[in-house]
């Protein structure tokens, strides 16, 4: 067969993408081993091409990355190459021919007549399993396997040494090992992939890391200038739901020079071997360790997520304090965002500079200042007094917490004068103008939430006196409706998904949802694709666009009403009334929808047992409107009251409250599930009351937490908002060890200075506290706060 050359032949059929690449792969029932076998070889063949590429070769590097995922696409059948061919020409002939002659390929005896199929080939001689191991032990295992046919065995031999001579030409040729090659660049900084097949067959859903997705980022052949990898302090399945990892990545490695890769927390058994076999925390596109990552940057989400952060930079061998990092030449950056970064305090010792705010638009800055950095060789102090310049960038180590010596909070103290008092929070204004992944990666282990999402506004004008979200997202920026629907289909055609959801803190509030939803459902129901809106109000979406949604598919409907009664939603500013509330769940069940789960909290400033008993009454309420609107012969209608505890957060109007304590926060729930159990066909889910003691420890810490948080990893907490890992009894001892027993009121002053005051969310202090006075102003007082008694059962 005839060696295809990039240079003079034509491709008489349309290339596959990587995505077509992947649905042959299911279609024809390619087993998952061999697909991460022809990920590796697709990967090390793409590399050695970049690099000849580099070197002055003529080569069609993507020619070769297609050929070489889809090589072995046949491997269960018989003559599977010839099998693979017939299949893959049917859509792309110049890959077909490539794959056709991989197996007994004679390889070109010299450089400049290397061409595709060489490169594939070579690849695929250098690549045991999914791990690029050399040609040397890769071949010499499919030698033993025909020790007793000789005929075979010489074959082989020619072919081993054919190898051997080629690799040895690209090596002088380059002037490069063909091990840093195979890696995509120069291995001394990072020791080359991670050698983590000897662990997959190990563990649960292994699938978790091995990478390779659709729709997922390669390096290419050229080192970038910035290697960055965006850690998600929790499992695969959870950290892929999460849409800003989708914007983060996407968004940048859309920019030159920079190559962003994604790291998770690993499950228990794989740490376990990890730490084991001295396997490193890596990346999941290059498998690469992630300490030899230029940045490393973690989202903070959730506060009980904090001991994985520091379980993962122990996995990676990277020391858990910027102080530690400091004086190593070789260590990377490790920075954070998120929500969480409204209060940088708690994990202030940790990172080296914190994004807080929108991160769209200062992560090109960043990435063009640590360019700009690297090249002039400077010490690491002069790269972050560089960030410490622009809006939105927390340094920790430039400030210092000061406090009295009744240990109260006082200050903020400056290392030097240029430094800005508070750090601005970053907002994007225009939403509609900044990146969106159009195609976003679609994740091989079964997700959260899997579906195309398009965020249609950020912010939320309501301002619930208690919702953290809704005052650091502000203002309200939405996005145009022509913007929403070309996200959509853009998604859609690269990922496959057969659902799409509405991002937004409130999609009924969206001016344009009635004609969004109409026009979606039209082109959505043709293709047998769902929509869902997470988060609806029931003052603010109409009855037209519950029919549309429910005339093709239904699913749950949640709505939130927080409190019981209606003191209490106009205490916590929830605007919204019983009838508005038992309105509409009579839109919902008169549309046809059988299933209706309503949010409440316990533990709101003011709350008394009265505002208790109308969570049950409201409940009952709703089950006698529904039983009233059944047809006879009809499905029975569920209903589920979901409970969770108030924590007070920072940068709300309740920051300033005493949360209840752990003890009064279990006798309200036992009084509350009694009185639910009375109301027939209602269903109700609590929150663990421990683990919302130490969430509000967490979220409104200062620097002083962060040794609680250290010692309660080093006791062995690890992935603490799982019930199944959550350890109570750990955390009250890693608190008491640090000298904040779990249950100290925290910042309830309202006169007294901050610790999150170094953040401006842009909110005004005094519009904040006059919401908090106004609360406590229209509230009855003399029962506030006070534990029911009797009626509790476990």
């Amino acid at each position: 067969m005839k060696n295809t050359r990039a240079s003079g032949e034509k491709n008489n059929g349309t290339a596959l993408s990587e995505k077509d690449c992947y649905r042959l792969f299911a279609k024809h029932g390619t087993p998952p081993h061999v697909i991460r076998h022809c990920v590796a070889v697709s990967r090390t063949a793409h590399n050695i091409a970049s690099e000849l590429i580099g070197a002055g070769l003529k080569l069609d590097a993507e020619l070769i990355r297609r050929a070489g995922l889809l090589h072995d696409l046949a491997r269960a059948e018989k003559n599977h190459a010839e099998r693979a061919a017939e299949i893959v020409g049917r859509y792309d002939p110049a890959a077909a021919d490539v794959i056709r002659v991989h197996m007994n390929h004679d390889i070109s005896p010299t450089i400049k007549d290397l061409g595709e199929s060489d490169i594939v080939s070579l690849a695929d001689r250098s690549v045991l399993e999914d791990k690029y191991v050399g040609y040397e032990k890769r071949m010499g295992v499919i030698i033993a396997r025909f020790a007793d046919n000789p005929e075979a065995v010489k074959h082989l031999k020619a072919k081993l040494r054919e190898t051997s001579e080629m690799i040895s030409a690209i090596e002088l040729f380059t002037g490069k090992a063909m091990a840093d090659i195979a890696a995509g660049g120069p291995s001394a900084k990072n020791g080359g992939a991670v050698d983590i097949a000897k662990l997959l067959s190990r563990v649960t859903k292994p699938g978790r890391y091995i990478g390779g997705e659709v729709n997922s980022a390669s390096m290419g052949g050229t080192p970038p200038d910035t290697r960055l990898t965006f850690c998600f302090p929790d499992l695969y399945e959870i950290g892929m739901s999460y849409t800003g990892l989708q914007i983060i990545y996407g968004l940048l490695n859309s920019l030159d020079g920079v190559f962003c890769e994604r790291a998770f927390a690993p499950a228990d058994d794989m740490e376990q071997l990890m730490r084991a076999e001295s396997v490193p925390l890596f990346t999941l596109e290059t498998h690469a360790p992630v300490r030899g990552a230029d940045i490393v940057a973690f989202t903070l989400q959730y506060e009980l997520s904090y001991t994985n952060i520091l379980n993962m930079l122990d996995l990676a061998g990277i020391p858990i304090t910027s102080a530690e990092r400091m004086a190593a030449a070789d260590m990377p950056f490790v920075c954070a965002g998120g929500s969480c970064a409204c209060n940088p305090e708690p994990l202030a010792e940790v990172f080296d500079f914190m994004v807080v705010g929108d991160g769209e638009e200062i992560l090109p800055e960043i990435c063009r200042a640590h360019r700009e950095w690297k090249r002039g060789g400077a010490p690491r102090s002069e790269f972050l007094k560089a960030l410490a310049g622009m809006d939105g960038i927390y340094v920790p180590s430039f400030y210092s917490e000061n406090y009295s010596v009744n240990g109260a909070f006082t200050h903020h103290e400056k290392s030097a004068g240029e430094l800005p008092d508070r750090v601005k929070k970053l907002t994007v204004s225009d939403l509609g103008a900044s990146y969106y992944p159009l195609a976003p990666i679609v994740p091989i282990v079964e997700s959260a939430h899997e579906r195309a999402v398009c965020e249609i506004s950020r912010g939320c004008g309501r301002g619930c006196r208690f919702c953290q979200a809704g005052y650091i997202y502000r203002p309200v920026r939405k996005r145009a409706l022509e913007n929403i629907t070309g996200i959509i289909e853009a998604q859609l055609d690269a990922t496959g998904y057969d659902e799409v959801s509405l991002l937004s803190l409130s999609a009924g509030d969206h001016p344009d949802i009635e004609p969004l939803v109409a026009g979606l459902m039209d082109g959505l129901a043709q293709k047998d694709v769902a929509l869902s809106l997470p988060s609806l109000r029931l003052d603010s979406i109409s009855q037209d666009v519950l029919t549309r949604i429910a005339s093709y598919k239904k699913s749950s409907l949640t709505f939130a009403p927080e409190a019981g009664t209606q003191r209490l939603r106009d205490v916590i500013r929830k605007n919204i009334t019983e009838k508005d509330i038992l309105s509409g769940v009579e839109k919902a069940i008169s549309i046809g929808w059988n299933r209706v789960k309503l949010y409440f909290m316990i533990g709101l400033p003011t709350e008394t047992r009265e505002d208790l008993d109308g969570i049950a009454e409201l409940a009952a309420s709703i089950m006698a409107l529904a039983r009233s609107l059944q047809e006879k012969g009809r499905r029975n209608f569920g209903l589920t009251v979901s409970v969770s505890n108030f924590v007070p957060k920072p940068h709300t109007p309740f920051q300033w409250a005493r949360g209840d304590s752990e003890e009064t926060l279990r006798e309200k729930m036992y009084y509350l599930k009694d009185k639910l159990r009375g109301v027939k066909g209602v269903g109700a889910k609590f929150h663990d009351t421990r683990v919302s003691a130490v969430e509000m420890m967490l979220s409104k810490g200062d620097r002083r937490t962060f040794a609680a948080i250290r010692r309660a990893w080093e006791l062995g907490c690890r992935f603490d908002s799982w019930r199944e890992h959550f350890d109570y009894a750990l955390w009250t001892q890693a608190f008491e060890e640090s000298g904040i027993p779990i249950g100290t009121d925290w910042y309830t002053d309202t006169e007294a200075p901050l610790p999150w005051d170094i953040v401006d969310t842009g909110t005004d202090r005094g519009l904040i506290l006059g919401e908090y006075r106004k609360a406590l102003d229209g509230a009855e007082m003399s029962e506030a706060m006070e534990a029911p008694k009797g009626g509790a059962t476990a």
